[in-house]
């Protein structure tokens, strides 16, 4: 814990990206799309860019609503694959999450802090946070009161009737 409390170690004040939170709001949905024309010159398929964009503000509508003041870590190793792929339902990827990232950082919608490997195991995500633009932004579309549910990429288990095997 820092001494000062106005300094912010923002590799210590983080939590991982979550990727299976959804909503069916329209609210999300236009807001989505009011964004769009700042990815107009970033390469890409543009339902891709789309789809990690939501994945995006759903992230900082969450992080704006229970913890404000924590930074979301992510990783841009581009062979990461994960060990919580089954916490991954739309199957999002790194590089359309790097592009939607950089372009909000570019127009000051995200505070970002590169990660690094440092010597002797010392490792560490990157690390974004939603800007006083980014959340106007949020609640101009009152995305903070959005209700998400998780979404699982599978439906359970699955019990067979043992009679009928």
């Amino acid at each position: 814990m820092p001494l000062n409390n106005d300094i912010v170690n923002p590799y210590e004040n983080s939590v991982p990206m979550e990727f299976d939170w959804e909503t069916d709001d329209l609210r999300l949905d236009d807001a989505v799309e009011d964004l769009l024309p700042l990815f107009e010159n970033v390469q890409g398929h543009k339902s891709l860019l789309r789809k990690h964009l939501r994945l995006v503000l759903i992230v900082c509508s969450r992080m704006f609503k229970y913890n404000p003041s924590k930074y979301v870590g992510y990783v841009r190793d581009n062979n990461y694959t994960g060990s919580r792929k089954h916490r991954n339902p739309l199957g999002c990827t790194t590089r359309p999450l790097i592009k939607v990232i950089d372009t909000l950082v570019e127009n000051d919608f995200l505070e970002h802090h590169m990660g690094f490997n440092g010597p002797v195991r010392i490792r560490r995500s990157s690390r974004f946070k939603a800007t006083e633009m980014l959340v106007d932004f949020i609640q101009d579309y009152e995305l903070e009161s959005l209700r998400f549910r998780r979404e699982l990429i599978r439906d359970g288990i699955v019990l067979n009737d043992l009679a009928r095997v």
